[in-house]
């Protein structure tokens, strides 16, 4: 007796599902080489772009909450930009499931310091574009950015209330010295996207500062956090002893 085409289709079925389950059973190296393979097309959207095509392009952000990397991308291929960067997010959850199953234990993002690298302008360097960033900026630049954005970061700290602690946390300045750092609060129900970049742009800056004045210098009494209050209408962070 001939298979009907109804037990034909089933098996066809289940050979293509059985199929895509191969695909997927890659190693956590395998998937990350695929990743990386991905990013360099991303970088490569970025590469060796004209001048005479600045007035066409906007900066794109590669972020996923543990990180960010800006990239100067030409409108026309702002499309193309958004899908490699799906594919590249969806390649590293897949590279995660793997470390998973592979028994790796993995890390939560840590945000109790901001520094992710910010873009500042564009500029025409031997008639090509380049993307100026908290990273390869000057330091004479620097040093007076840093400063006015610390006394933006300030003023938002400033102008917040709060009448319930429960929705506080708390994010890191760094100061003059690396694990020297200052500590301010936020509400996790207010958008603190404009805070996030300030504070990134801050302390990107900052430790490229400390590191172009000579050797290193580490803050040895470091206090922590104990807790987070409302003191008469205020976020307030308390330090422990």
């Amino acid at each position: 007796m001939y298979p009907t085409l109804k037990a034909l289709t089933s098996l066809l079925c289940l050979i293509i599902l059985f199929s895509a389950c191969k695909k997927d059973e890659r190693t956590v190296s395998e998937w990350g080489q695929l990743a990386e393979s991905k990013l360099k097309e991303i970088e490569m959207l970025s590469e060796d772009l004209p001048c005479q095509e600045q007035a066409n392009f906007s900066i794109q952000e590669l972020s996923n909450g543990c990180s960010s990397k800006p990239y100067p991308i030409l409108s026309s291929d702002v499309e193309t930009f958004n899908k490699l960067k799906q594919e590249y997010f969806d390649l590293l959850g897949k590279q995660t499931d793997a470390m998973i199953e592979e028994g790796y234990i993995i890390d939560p993002c840590w945000n109790e310091l901001w520094n992710f690298e910010q873009p500042i302008r564009l500029e025409c360097n031997n008639n090509r574009m380049q993307l100026i960033t908290s990273q390869n900026l000057s330091i004479e630049e620097a040093k007076p950015l840093a400063d006015a954005t610390y006394n933006k970061i300030m003023d938002f700290v400033n102008s917040q209330t709060c009448t319930d602690a429960s929705s506080l946390d708390y994010t890191a300045l760094v100061k003059d010295k690396v694990m020297n750092l200052q500590y301010i609060p936020y509400s996790r129900k207010s958008d603190i996207t404009e805070l996030q970049k300030m504070a990134s742009l801050y302390n990107s800056l900052k430790f490229r500062i400390i590191n172009s004045e000579g050797p290193t210098d580490y803050e040895t009494n470091i206090k922590r956090v104990k807790s987070i209050e409302c003191a008469n209408g205020k976020p307030t962070i308390v330090l422990e002893d």
